[in-house]
């Protein structure tokens, strides 16, 4: 076990640097110069030239690229163009609201997908069946930001039963001592319910157009993992000699497909980290989605490589856990 984890950890690193590489060739190739956008159209040749020479964008291309990878090396993403700030402080001070906005998404998810899968792979009826096939067709069909946008209008303009998308609080609402950076866990840990009922408001409509989506491939996998064990001979066995229904499904259906569902969980969640770019945008989450996209409008090279550098390594982190779990508890994966 120890070899095998040593010899996927170490591709990580490679991964991560042709993550980098390509980021790095990439955003340069973009049209528009940093400097310029920075300064303003009002900026003289000087100070647009002291701009590029204070971020180094007056160097050659390739010791550029030379400057970032020995600032990986030192853990240093680089300087923001458009904060001054460093881009890894900038990341980690944003870093939190994006996990709360994907947890809470991905457990909207599990409730919604587990159940329905399950009953529509145990249930002989059309009906539940079709439930969860419209499910997962609208889940693959509606994009993140056009259903945001469609929570907005209902449930905020429409009915008023929704508070303003203008973050994770109401303005003028205190924000909790940060201990996780989590407001909704945060607010608990300080007792004060009235900022975690606001949290929640904040967090319901955003958490669901990332959630609703997600739920359609693990609807469709529960279902498939379901009907297919339900055929097999030990549940078969199982059900003849009288098992109670909620002990089947509790006991022996959940058990058996909780590995898959966490294996599409975790690749769910590395697409939440691009997904939650839009969805922050939408409902001005002040997330790295939204950091992202604002850097994009200054050509701010360092803020956005270091946006894709961390979504790439959460996502190998993700799969790497999933695949050194998986292997702890089926050793013939060693092999491989």
């Amino acid at each position: 076990m120890v070899g095998y984890t040593a010899r996927r950890v170490a591709w990580v690193i490679p991964i991560l640097l042709g993550v980098a590489t390509l980021t790095f060739f990439v955003s340069r190739a973009m049209p528009g110069d940093p400097a310029k956008i920075f300064a303003g159209s009002q900026a003289t040749d000087t100070a647009i030239a002291a701009i590029r020479a204070e971020f180094g964008f007056d160097k050659p291309l390739g010791v550029q690229y030379l400057d970032y990878l020995a600032g990986l090396v030192r853990g240093d993403l680089g300087t923001s163009v458009r904060t001054g700030h460093s881009v890894l402080d900038d990341l980690m001070g944003r870093f939190p609201a994006t996990i709360e906005l994907i947890l809470a998404a991905l457990i909207l998810a599990l409730v919604i997908g587990v159940p329905l899968g399950v009953a529509a792979g145990a249930s002989a009826r059309r009906g539940a069946k079709r439930l969860a096939r419209g499910v997962s067709t609208l889940g693959v069909s509606i994009p993140e930001f056009w259903l945001g946008l469609l929570l907005i209008v209902v449930f905020y303009s429409s009915l008023d039963i929704a508070p303003a998308p203008v973050g994770r609080l109401d303005i003028g609402m205190p924000t909790p001592d940060s201990v996780t950076g989590l407001i909704t866990v945060d607010a608990l840990l300080a007792g004060d319910l009235e900022v975690f009922g606001n949290a929640v408001g904040h967090l319901l409509l955003p958490a669901l157009a990332l959630g609703l989506p997600a739920a359609a491939p693990i609807t469709r996998l529960s279902a498939e993992a379901t009907a297919s064990l339900l055929r097999s001979d030990h549940l078969f066995y199982t059900r003849a000699i009288g098992t109670p229904p909620h002990v089947v499904y509790l006991k022996h259906v959940l058990r058996n497909i909780a590995p898959i569902v966490t294996t599409m969980t975790a690749l769910i969640f590395g697409f939440l980290v691009g997904g939650a770019v839009v969805v922050e945008e939408v409902f001005a989450w002040p997330g790295v989605g939204l950091y992202a996209i604002d850097s994009l409008h200054y050509n701010d090279y360092a803020a956005v490589q270091g946006f894709v550098l961390l979504a790439a390594a959460v996502y190998i982190l993700l799969f790497l856990a999933v695949d050194l779990g998986n292997t702890y508890l089926d050793p013939r994966r060693r092999l491989t």
